[in-house]
């Protein structure tokens, strides 16, 4: 997936799994005494995405689409994690030798039924 250089962030529609594994991602390379680099502020529809950051050029990511009045309008197993270019790198970033080839992704797609050539 490439970062489209239009734009200073990114909005992807994921389940609470690939949830799980993108705020894992985010906090990877990144010690407990880090600046948190995942939030979930609370807005109404979209205007949360203009002042959720405060510095695109930190690697950053918005739990989002947690609108009651929105929801309606997305399927019940979609949120929205949003990343700045900086964050979208350090997940694109991710290889082998990172957590996503451990057990716990592992196990958790043979759970859900979803075969290991699957994107």
């Amino acid at each position: 997936m490439k970062f489209n250089s239009l734009f200073c962030i990114q909005i992807h529609l994921i389940n609470p799994d690939q949830l799980s594994l993108l705020v894992a991602g985010a906090h990877y390379r990144h010690s407990a005494f880090s600046p948190p680099q995942v939030s979930a502020p609370f807005a109404s529809g979209c205007g949360l995405f203009g002042p959720a950051f405060s510095d695109l050029d930190r690697p950053d990511a918005v739990i989002g689409a947690t609108d009651i009045a929105v929801r309606q309008f997305l399927p019940a197993d979609i949120l929205a994690f949003t990343v700045t270019k900086p964050m979208f790198e350090q997940l694109c970033a991710l290889d082998e030798n990172s957590f996503l080839n451990g057990p716990f992704w592992t196990q958790l797609r043979k759970k859900r039924g979803i075969d290991s050539t699957d994107s």
